[in-house]
């Protein structure tokens, strides 16, 4: 098997199969891998039958001085590997050049996979009789005409693309497979490049690397680009350029400690937070569309799903999950109350899924694993979530807080046990039935065993415990409920019970 076959295989393998025609389409426009002799040459070369033979390039020799594909100089020169872009009958075709031997360099499986990385994600994405523009990543390159491109962010699709190919390099490790290196070479180059890891990019990576995985393949990046906000993400490009500018080699930037360099991490680290922050247009979207969905309903309104965000949202900064997604997941996770009341978490599922503006903001797998976090949240349900964000809304979607317990138990208890007519017959059910959750079990089950909402349930149980103390407040909700109208309204007008 070639190396071009060989990257299809690898690539379908770390990115799935789902991706497999798109794989093999991208990398069959790669013409192929031209390997050149690495060493100082001291004469002067002047023509390119010159640098082939020096460079002990006899493939493809008479394609190249005929100029069906280009050639660099410069790139044999500086003993450098570059992907070329060029057109043949308005097709877009590549061809990488490679060093056989790198100097100071013992990961050339990666850096390959780097160069392949530049073949997977280029496409065209705009032709005419006068321009051809192609898209690669973050980058966009005029490949005929004279059109301008307004912005740049070829440098930050060159570090991003450095660090999946470090990721796919070490998941190919981890299957004992070699592209090119010897097995010496790959027990040196193992953790190569982990010790110069920026901790600003390795923040971003990680926390977007679903999304810029599948969107820098696919050629959605625009879309990448208004999910994290794009003046924080031009926010982001310009540190990254400023950054590599200031600290240009790893001996700069490894355990560098000066205070200037620890000023510019921090500043990074920030650009990156604020760009973890709910998407606005998202949330508008849902406080316009969604939560009106819960205007007749008491025990799960707006007070409900707003203590349900609140816990996700802390779950999501603890965990350093998506927010966008876990706010949403909490926004929607009663929606499909309306619908069937007793199979609502799979009506609700069902709601997310079938909601096609939610399309501009998720991919596909990131929709798949909301609606299975959302149909698997019931607190009763006794089999694991099937996805950590499943477990996250399941314990979210705890009340371990007295106060709101009683408002969403007194919903239940005055509409649907109707014989029950006083403040004490309510509040013996009520109380009956959450103190027997907790006898029985010990504890209200928490999947994410999370310290946090551990003390709270803690506290929670302790206090509920003590019949007195969880009476008064009971008997205060009661009081306000009375007198307000709240349980004519949950007679008469609120829906859920």
């Amino acid at each position: 098997m070639n190396i071009k076959e060989s990257i299809k295989k690898y690539f379908i393998d770390f990115y799935g199969k789902k991706y497999a025609n798109l794989i093999n389409e991208r990398i069959n426009n790669l013409f192929d891998v031209i390997f050149y002799d690495n060493h100082t040459v001291s004469k002067e070369l002047s023509t390119i039958s010159d640098y082939l033979d020096e460079y002990g390039i006899s493939k493809y020799r008479k394609e190249i001085i005929n100029k069906e594909i280009p050639f660099s100089e410069y790139v044999l020169e500086h003993s450098e590997q570059g992907t070329m872009f060029y057109l043949k009958n308005n097709k877009l075709k590549m061809v990488i050049y490679f060093p056989k031997h790198m100097v100071k360099q013992h990961n050339y499986d990666c850096v390959l996979i780097h160069e392949f990385l530049h073949v997977l994600d280029e496409h065209i994405i705009f032709m005419d009789k006068d321009n051809i523009i192609s898209q690669g990543g973050f980058e966009t390159t005029v490949l005929k005409g004279n059109k301008t491109i307004s912005r740049d962010y070829e440098f930050i699709n060159e570090i991003i693309n450095q660090r999946i190919a470090e990721e796919l390099n070490e998941f190919l490790y981890d299957k004992n497979i070699m592209i090119i290196n010897t097995k010496e070479e790959k027990n040196k180059s193992i953790n190569e490049y982990k010790e110069d890891r920026c901790e600003v990019i390795e923040d971003f990576y990680n926390y977007f690397k679903d999304r810029i995985l599948i969107d820098k393949m696919t050629g959605n990046i625009d879309n990448f680009i208004h999910y994290v906000g794009e003046k924080q993400f031009n926010k982001f490009n310009t540190w990254i350029n400023e950054f590599y500018n200031k600290y240009t080699t790893p001996k700069d930037r490894i355990n560098n400690n000066t205070q200037d360099y620890k000023s510019m991490i921090n500043e990074g680290l920030e650009i990156v937070k604020s760009m973890k922050r709910v998407n606005k247009e998202l949330k508008k979207y849902i406080e316009e569309k969604v939560f009106p969905k819960y205007d007749k309903y008491y025990a799960h309104g707006m007070l409900h799903i707003n203590n349900v965000i609140d816990n996700m949202m802390l779950l999501a900064d603890y965990y350093n999950l998506d927010v966008n997604m876990a706010y949403t997941i909490a926004a929607y996770h009663d929606s499909g109350l309306n619908i069937d009341r007793d199979n609502h978490e799979y009506e609700s599922g069902r709601v997310l899924i079938n909601d096609k503006e939610l399309k501009k903001f998720f991919t596909d797998e990131q929709l798949t694993i909301m609606k299975e976090a959302i149909e698997d949240h019931r607190g009763s349900r006794k089999k694991r979530p099937r996805n950590f964000y499943g477990e996250c809304i399941s314990d979210s979607d705890r009340d371990f807080d007295i106060a709101t317990l009683a408002k969403r138990q007194f919903n239940t208890s005055v509409k649907n046990y109707l014989e029950l007519k006083t403040f004490d017959e309510h509040f013996e059910r009520c109380h009956s039935y959450i103190c027997k959750r907790i006898n029985d079990k010990g504890k209200f089950n928490l999947w994410t065993n999370n310290p946090i909402l551990i003390e709270r349930r803690n506290k929670f149980q302790e206090e509920y415990l003590n019949k007195e103390y969880a009476k008064s407040i009971y008997k205060k909700e009661w009081n306000k409920i009375s007198k307000d109208g709240t349980i004519d309204k949950i007679k008469n007008y609120y829906e859920d019970y």
